[in-house]
């Protein structure tokens, strides 16, 4: 068995670069790790979006509230990512429990 690692975010194009491996490359022997880099949402000291997160200036409500924003969105992704594979049915390498 080969395994293929195909990096996804959750965005059109890399919905559009899976459906493409699917149509061109993949093969019944080949299992498939979808690998996402999530990020994360930063903070200025106005508890508006800035990229780069800093809990000096923000206050712990405000951090705590963006991690639990970003998680359900995280987990979402995840969610779509596992629902795309399955869809077409692709094993997947399961990493752990």
């Amino acid at each position: 068995m080969k395994n293929v690692l195909i990096a996804m975010d959750g965005s059109k194009q890399s919905v559009f670069a899976f459906n493409q491996y699917v149509k061109t490359l993949h093969q019944a022997d080949k299992y498939v790790i979808a690998a996402l880099c999530a990020e994360y949402t930063g903070v200025d000291s106005g508890g508006e979006s800035a990229g780069v997160l800093s809990i000096t200036q923000a206050g712990f409500d405000v951090i705590e509230g963006l991690l639990q924003e970003d998680e359900k969105r995280i987990l979402s992704t995840l969610n779509d990512i596992e629902s795309l594979l399955i869809e077409n049915q692709v094993r997947k390498v399961k990493l752990s429990d």
